[in-house]
């Protein structure tokens, strides 16, 4: 079983609020997605949150396929405010090497190509588990149209799928509009409505 939100906040306000923090919109959106958690479960305080993010392998843009692989960005510092926040995420991707983490990390699941399917799925399950807090994704997304089966197409909502127990966010930026969908597991985290109230608080907020 999944618990799902969605938030929508204008694609302006969004640029506003990241240019305002000096932030690109990843750095943003990674920095108000951690400040969510912290506030909306506080009894994570205790330890750094760890965030996982997908690192593109093909900066070239001419891979076809999904050359994409993931990173881990630890965050220790407990700041509380949205500026605070931006500067720790910052200052931790400088200090974790995304790509170097995303090469690194197809490795540690090759022997699992010799298990059946089922053993596999179990495996990267419980490897994921206790393996980051949040999930975070910033994706640019595409609709060729305005209408589909004739209605009108006003925004698109992702999912991010999950691999662990972890809270999954997924910001797409379509048009004038940036959508936050949001999924996480009942047993893990029960309340993702908290999460998703404080998420738009601080996106929608001034800075």
């Amino acid at each position: 079983m999944r618990r799902v939100a969605e938030v929508a906040v204008p694609t302006d306000t969004v640029r506003q609020n990241r240019l305002k923090l000096g932030a690109s919109t990843q750095e943003y959106v990674y920095a108000v997605a951690g400040l969510a958690f912290a506030r909306a479960f506080p009894e994570h305080a205790d330890r750094p949150l760890r965030i996982m993010f997908p690192v593109t392998l093909d900066h070239t843009l001419a891979h076809t396929g999904n050359a994409a692989s993931l990173a881990i960005l630890e965050l220790s510092d407990a700041a509380d405010s949205l500026s605070k926040r931006v500067h720790d995420v910052q200052a931790a991707l400088r200090r974790s090497d995304p790509l170097r983490q995303a090469m690194d990390a197809p490795k540690t699941s090759h022997g699992l190509s010799y298990l059946p399917w089922r053993a596999q799925v179990l495996m990267t399950q419980l490897m994921a588990a206790d393996s980051w807090d949040l999930a975070v994704g910033v994706n640019p997304a595409f609709s060729p149209d305005d209408r589909l089966l004739g209605r009108e197409v006003t925004n698109v909502v992702g999912f991010h799928p999950m691999l662990g127990r972890e809270l999954a966010v997924t910001a797409l930026i379509l048009r004038d509009q940036v959508t936050i969908g949001m999924m996480a597991d009942p047993t893990a985290l029960p309340d993702v409505g908290l999460f998703a109230k404080h998420l738009r608080e601080l996106m929608a907020g001034q800075v």
